[in-house]
């Protein structure tokens, strides 16, 4: 699988969600993981995999590791990045790494809410600043 998320969004993501560290867990989400992965994020994958045909699915547990986290993570955001762009002349006007990072914070319609401009800040900020 060819990866969409540029490694520096990525690491970005990674240290705004967890500070990097692959065993962080919010118990009140149970929350798991370098991009603290909740388990609707994990279902919601698995149902875009079936769709697709893919003979793959995932547990919460994979969470914990960083690369099948990042697999889950990009399944779920490029999905809905084409969703978003597919409705909306503003979502296909946003770049890339805003949109999936407003999705990240906020679900399927994250980018269209205020609520994750402060998030999306904090991401280009760890981008800027090349946070692991």
């Amino acid at each position: 699988m060819t990866l969409a998320l540029s490694a520096a969004l990525w690491a970005a993501l990674c240290a705004v969600e967890s500070g990097g560290d692959a065993m962080a867990f919010n118990a009140a989400e149970d929350a798991r993981g370098i991009v603290q992965i909740r388990a609707c994020v994990v279902e919601d994958v698995n149902r875009i995999l079936r769709a697709r045909g893919a003979g793959v699915q995932y547990g919460h547990d994979a969470a914990w590791y960083p690369e099948v986290a990042r697999r889950i993570c990009e399944v779920y955001l490029t999905h809905w990045a084409e969703k978003a762009r597919a409705k909306s002349a503003r979502a296909r006007a946003m770049p890339t790494d805003e949109l999936y990072a407003k999705i990240w914070n906020g679900g399927p319609d994250g980018w269209r809410k205020d609520a994750t401009k402060a998030y999306w800040n904090k991401v280009q900020t760890a981008m800027k600043e090349g946070k692991p």
